[in-house]
């Protein structure tokens, strides 16, 4: 199931209020707005079930409510459900790292430091919405326009570390951010050098802000070259 919290509308928040309705609150309304009276319900339950009371309907409160398939991908647009970069946040929404990786096959030729690469590994969760931007950079650039702006440029997904510079684990040990194009973007660089700064990518960055992915160098103006599927 996905996360939601106020402000999400849908199914899925339909199916949760239809199980709050049939667990103590049978006053509330099933409209698939999460509202006020949703999330008072919520927090409700989630101190029913002793985890933490914080409104937002997780993997956790799920497996408590007995939903079982936790690991069910965001739908396209829905960018509050990628969950905040901390380590509890990840590790609630992704699982370990390293677990719950597939390959995401690219709509074109990518090169990893100059060599052609035909797949690479990312998390589940994270597979369909890459993809979709991967196929709207081909629809709008076209072949020969990516590669002449490096957006061939595969700079690495999965990666069991730490972020440089500190000990806490990057996003890319979840498998749920891209590098690009690392040498004409690198870490240090703001907007004054960074290519990825230039007008030509706006699009582009739409593409993965469409889907609720963060640039850091839109966002902190540094690090260019790296997208993640989490917020800040």
């Amino acid at each position: 199931m996905r996360t939601i919290r106020i402000g999400s509308k849908g199914d899925t928040v339909a199916k949760w209020q239809t199980f709050l309705k049939g667990s103590g609150y049978p006053l509330l309304l099933v409209d698939g707005v999460f509202g006020g009276d949703t999330h008072r319900a919520t927090l409700g339950m989630q101190r029913q079930f002793k985890i933490a009371a914080d409104g937002i309907v997780g993997p956790l409160t799920w497996q408590a409510a007995g939903f079982e398939d936790s690991l069910e991908p965001p739908e396209r647009g829905q960018a509050h459900f990628w969950p905040m970069q901390s380590t509890a946040d990840m590790m609630a929404f992704y699982g370990n790292p390293g677990e719950h990786l597939t390959s995401l096959i690219p709509p074109y030729q990518l090169y990893y430091f100059g060599s052609p690469i035909s797949r690479f590994a990312i998390h589940r969760k994270c597979h369909d919405s890459a993809l979709r931007v991967l196929e709207r950079t081909l629809s709008f650039y076209g072949r020969e326009n990516i590669t002449k702006l490096g957006l061939d440029r595969f700079a690495g997904c999965f990666n069991n570390r730490a972020m440089r510079g500190g000990t806490r684990l990057s996003t890319h040990a979840w498998a749920a951010a891209i590098d690009w194009d690392s040498e004409r973007n690198q870490l240090t660089w703001g907007r004054d050098r960074a290519e990825f700064a230039k007008p030509i990518y706006d699009p582009w960055w739409a593409f993965w802000e469409d889907e609720g992915w963060v640039s850091l160098g839109r966002a902190r103006n540094f690090d260019w070259q790296h997208v993640q599927a989490a917020q800040l």
